[in-house]
């Protein structure tokens, strides 16, 4: 598996009450120098529309492999450390130019 900035994955992402999990998709938002270790940062998906200010919208045309069922929404100020062991799949990978957008709005919101 190539766990590289850019690309979304599968995995248990926990809600921010930390009691349940939910199965959904992640962007890999670290470097691929920080990569290069045992846990990734993520950024979760959502199909549920976001009216947040620091959510960035995909579609299937954001993506340059993959498929994207649904328009989504990457939730930039929604982030985890996660040990790589835990991605159970790679699902895509975000364009160039949708990932400049969304460490953009994370740049922002840090």
């Amino acid at each position: 598996m190539n766990l590289v900035r850019g690309t979304i994955v599968l995995v248990r992402f926990p809600f921010t009450n930390f009691e349940q999990a939910k199965l959904r998709p992640a962007l890999i938002v670290s470097s691929n120098t920080f990569n290069r270790g045992d846990d990734l940062i993520l950024a979760a998906i959502s199909s549920q529309k976001s009216v947040h200010a620091f959510a960035s919208d995909i579609e299937q045309k954001d993506l340059m492999k993959g498929i994207l069922h649904k328009k989504s929404y990457i939730k930039c100020g929604y982030l985890l450390s996660v040990e790589k062991k835990l991605i159970l799949r790679v699902v895509g990978i975000l364009s160039s130019k949708k990932l400049k957008d969304v460490r953009k709005k994370i740049l922002t919101i840090l």
